[in-house]
């Protein structure tokens, strides 16, 4: 199974000649045929499901020789040699060798259970003159495991308004389960709740009898409590966080290794989006635990308050810690900027729905969480094949059509800011110092209008350089999985006979939990940039995987925002060390491809979910820590010498297609200056996604905070034109020096040198296939003319 951009996948194969009733994401009557032949005639079967997307897979309790199921998704050129040894627990020098990964996503048995399946697909707004199509994220926080182990839990708790809920007979595979050849001991726990800090420690043996080596995750997870004040104030709880991981060295038989892990209790605070409108940490019974996965979580947690459970235990070990005081106040400032923390997407939140909660379960059956009617215009994607739609009242039609990037002090610009001053200094002179520096304002103002409006409208596939102050052409190609080139998305080529590798998926990567090996692959990928000389690059990308059925689950890491952060951060981090600017994306609420470019696709969603679950691998990456950045600092006497400096890791981020509310994400002041530059402290280069005429507004993006387009014919209308846009766009310009002079497109710089800028080679890559296609055109017509001339003769 597949996916890809701009399309999810199908969950009515009835309207793709398959059987009605059927999704994509379950085996066809083709491939059953397959398996039954193979069940009859072998008695040890392996299933190797080589997807990227969370395939349903409760069937195979029809096969009883079916005896194991591999999940393989986007492996990279050289991942089937991994799969290979996978299969013959040897490496292929001979060495014993277990799987060790574990699931990113809950394996369900009906992919149709998750709550944010029923607000996902074909929603358009009634309005007759333009098309605008929505998506309602009804669910809340409950993505993924929180739903189904939260709803679990106050079944055992039995909780009132739980619905009709049976966990086995909904979830076949937890998050975070994963098996291995290897036969693996936790023993000798330790633990201890000191300075509001969860601790843990736990020895970890291969307890196997064969030559089974293997790798062992452990997983740290924590509950905080659902109280009366959270009910009353309409604050989500989920059951259990994953709150870290981390994975043995190979263990040989008979080998241990002791695994330490520590959590603030910040990582357990809940944000208050109507009473506190900032984060709280409430009062009452903290529990942290490991486990294998988060099942194994929940159940140890419930056994500590002496509560029923479905399974039985290994070990019981739970650390319990109390919180006696309601906590207002210590959380309502960012521990990082210092920035006063407060409510921002009041604007994405609908007024006319209940949002699913822990007080009323029984909301999500029978579909009870959509947001429209069911309409009588065929959508072939829906499981029913028929279109939701919903009114459109005016005053939201109105904030629809207008481009207010919702800004509060537009400035009142009289005239143009003097630029093209005369100034001595050149880019690489900037490099390694802070944003602050007074040389940044210096070297924007020494720039025409022209060259900054060419560059901000005009960065697609490359930064456009500007020869007065000698920035250089950049190169930036598109991701994650690589440096993959256009049209083909084939790998960027070192020479005539080597090409930059196709790395694995987000979500295999994640699926390792070895974060070694995230940064290694960033590194990597940051050393094919400096060798093929690319200075940027489109990923990684950090959504959410929200539903199973989304088109681009494979570039992104998991259903949790915790996993997701720590591997998008690991990941840029290896990259941006190398000098490679890391355009992360898409930020933010990116989770459905349908309907993405029309218009913007309209994302509804409240304040508690936006921060918690789809921010929150955008905070991670952006808060990372400093990375060092060298440079020549000119002595007296002339000559160089060689420095260094701690700068923010992440130079870019690109904003995404859809709208926050009724907001298009790249023009939203309050994400991108409030939140990620403001809170979180990204200093960077804010750069769109594909340019879509008519929403994207080049003007609305620069009062946002926004820097440049991702376009390749863009055309500055503005900029030294429009007082407004051009006194925004001298900031803007100043992030993208910030992020240019810092990266590995001033590798062999120095000094006062001039250049002489050239056509960029992507720009003869895009301008060979706008040939290409033109002729390929003018050949068709011709035919058509030709064969119409044949049936008048």
């Amino acid at each position: 199974r597949t996916g890809g951009e701009g399309m999810d996948l199908a969950r009515n194969m009835a309207s793709y000649k398959g059987k009605k009733g059927t999704h994509y994401l379950e085996p066809d009557e083709n491939e059953l045929a397959i398996l039954s032949y193979l069940n009859d005639h072998y008695n040890n079967v392996v299933l190797i499901d080589n997807t990227n997307n969370a395939m349903e897979l409760g069937w195979i309790k029809n096969y009883p020789n079916i005896k194991s199921v591999i999940h393989f998704s986007g492996s990279g050129r050289t991942g089937t040699i991994g799969l290979s040894e996978v299969l013959r627990g040897k490496k292929l020098d001979g060495t014993s060798f277990s799987p060790s990964g574990h699931l990113v996503d809950t394996y369900v048995y009906d992919n149709f259970s998750s709550p944010a399946v029923q607000n996902f697909g074909d929603f358009k707004y009634d309005n007759e003159k333009n098309d605008y199509y929505y998506v309602a994220y009804n669910e809340g926080i409950y993505v993924g495991y929180r739903y189904y182990e939260t709803r679990y839990e106050d079944v055992m708790l039995n909780e009132s308004n739980v619905g009709t809920y049976h966990y086995k007979d909904t979830v076949l595979y937890p998050f975070g389960y994963g098996l291995s050849y290897a036969d693996f001991e936790w023993s000798d726990y330790t633990y201890s709740f000191e300075n509001n800090t969860a601790n843990f420690s736990v020895k970890i043996t291969n307890k196997a009898s064969s030559k089974s080596s293997g790798k062992e995750v452990v997983q740290f997870y924590g509950q905080s409590p659902y109280t009366t004040y959270d009910r009353q104030n309409k604050i989500e709880k989920s059951a259990i966080e994953l709150l870290g991981f981390a994975k043995t060295n190979l263990l040989k038989p008979g080998e241990s290794q002791v695994l330490t892990f520590s959590a603030p209790i910040s990582q357990l605070k809940a944000y208050d989006e109507y009473n506190k409108k900032s984060y709280i940490l409430d009062a009452g019974d903290y529990y942290f635990t490991l486990a294998k996965n988060a099942h194994e979580g929940i159940n140890k947690i419930l056994k500590a308050k002496n509560k029923p459970i479905d399974t039985t235990l290994e070990d019981e070990t739970v650390l319990k810690a109390v919180i006696t005081s309601l906590d207002d106040s210590t959380y309502t400032k960012d521990e990082k900027t210092n920035t006063p923390i407060t409510n921002q997407f009041d604007h994405a939140k609908l007024d006319d729905v209940t949002y699913l909660s822990r007080s009323n379960w029984s909301k999500m059956d029978n579909n009870g969480l959509i947001y429209g009617e069911e309409s009588k215009e065929a959508w072939n994607s829906n499981p029913n094949g028929l279109r939701y739609h919903h009114a459109l009242d005016s005053k939201t039609k109105e904030k629809l059509d207008s481009k207010d990037s919702l800004n509060p002090n537009v400035e009142k610009i009289t005239s143009l800011s003097p630029v093209n001053q005369d100034s001595n200094l050149k880019l690489v002179e900037l490099r390694g110092k802070e944003d602050t520096d007074k040389d940044y304002d210096e070297l924007v103002k020494s720039i025409p209008y022209n060259d900054i409006g060419e560059t901000i409208a005009h960065s697609g596939y490359g930064i456009p350089g500007v020869q007065k102050i000698s920035m250089p052409n950049c190169e930036v190609l598109d991701g994650p999985a690589g440096l993959n080139i256009l049209p083909n998305h084939d790998s960027k080529p070192f020479d005539k006979e080597n090409r930059c590798m196709s790395w694995p998926s987000e979500l295999s990567l994640a699926s390792t939990f070895n974060l070694e090996l995230a940064r290694r692959m960033g590194d990597m990928i940051g050393e094919e940039a400096i060798w093929t000389k690319v200075s940027g690059w489109y990923g990684p990308a950090c959504n959410i995987h929200r539903t199973p059925f989304s088109g681009r689950n494979f570039e992104y890491y998991s259903e949790d925002s915790l996993l997701s952060g720590l591997f998008c951060r690991e990941e840029t981090y290896g990259a941006s060390t190398r000098g490679l600017i890391c355009f992360v994306k898409h930020c933010a609420l990116n989770d459905q491809e349908t309907h993405r470019d029309r218009n913007g696709l309209i994302t509804w969603a409240n304040e508690q979910s936006i921060r918690e679950i789809y921010l929150k691998p955008f905070e991670i990456t952006i808060k990372m820590e400093d990375s060092t950045v060298y440079y020549n600092e000119q002595q007296t006497d002339g000559s160089y010498l060689l420095k260094e400096r701690k700068l923010p890791t992440l130079k870019g981020l690109m904003t995404s297609y859809n709208r926050i509310g009724t907001t298009w994400s790249g023009g939203n002041y309050n994400l991108i200056t409030n939140v990620l530059r403001k809170e979180f402290g990204f200093k960077g280069m804010a750069l769109t996604d594909w340019d879509v005429n008519g929403y994207m507004d080049d003007k609305q993006m620069l009062l946002a905070g926004g820097d440049a387009k991702l376009d390749t014919v863009g055309v500055n209308e503005i900029v030294g034109k429009d007082l407004v846009a051009s006194y925004y766009a001298l900031p803007a310009m100043k992030h993208i020096l910030f992020a240019v002079s810092n990266s590995l497109a001033m590798n062999g710089f120095i000094g006062k040198a001039e250049i002489q800028l050239g056509f960029a080679n992507y720009k003869f890559i895009l301008l060979g296939w706008g040939i290409f296609y033109f002729l390929l055109m003018i050949l068709f017509l011709l035919l058509i003319v030709r064969r119409l001339r044949k049936k008048e003769a």
